[in-house]
């Protein structure tokens, strides 16, 4: 089983890079990421998404997961989706290098969240798709869903 990674929230710097980005022109204007990195256990990165997902806060959660990577080889990751709203629309999303290139090293992935998105992000994590075991569940199961990331089997019990 891979070590504990204690993660902390958005760093000062990124969240004043995302605020400035967010006041551009063009851009919707918002306080903060909607990808909030919280303290992590059992050897797992837990992460809280909110809002409307964009492809460059994407993009920063997965930086995350390569720097627990790095650092201790396998990763387990919680995703908690809470007031969620979907994707923004955009390019990029059909990138799969990060899939291609670290799901060998991530051990499991459970998304927490409102039955409404369980296809959708079910599919968007490539479950079925994937060599990382994907599972989903709603709020009222998050304690399920971290005692199915604390095992080793890959069904969830």
């Amino acid at each position: 089983m891979a070590p504990v990674l204690l993660l902390s929230p958005l760093g000062q710097e990124e969240r004043a890079k995302a605020q400035a980005q967010a006041q551009e022109p063009g851009r919707e204007t918002r306080e903060t990421m909607g990808v909030e990195q919280l303290n992590s256990s059992n050897s797992t990165l837990h992460f809280k998404v909110t809002g409307t997902l964009t492809r460059g806060e994407v993009a920063w959660l997965q930086s995350k997961a390569v720097f627990g990577i790095k650092r201790w080889g396998k990763v387990r990751a919680l995703v908690i989706l809470e007031d969620f709203q979907g994707w923004k629309k955009g390019p990029g999303w059909d990138d799969m290098s990060f899939s291609n290139e670290h799901d060998p090293n991530i051990e499991k992935m459970a998304i927490v969240g409102p039955e409404q998105w369980r296809d959708w992000a079910c599919a968007f994590a490539g479950k079925g798709f994937r060599s990382v075991s994907v599972e989903y569940f709603v709020p009222s199961q998050l304690e399920r869903a971290k005692d199915w990331l604390s095992n080793d089997a890959s069904e969830p019990t």
